[in-house]
């Protein structure tokens, strides 16, 4: 299943379960040590 909320892989208009990464959730990510290309994408099914 794929991720809910800001995604890497997000493309398009954001919709309301997905939206693109922006500058405040990387900020997020970075503090909590989360890389989003690696820990934000679906990996297997």
């Amino acid at each position: 299943m794929a991720l809910k909320g800001g995604t890497p892989g997000h493309t398009g208009e954001p919709m309301p379960d997905s939206w693109p990464m922006e500058p405040d959730l990387e900020a997020v990510a970075a503090r909590w040590a989360i890389d989003p290309a690696r820990d934000l994408v679906k990996t297997a099914n």
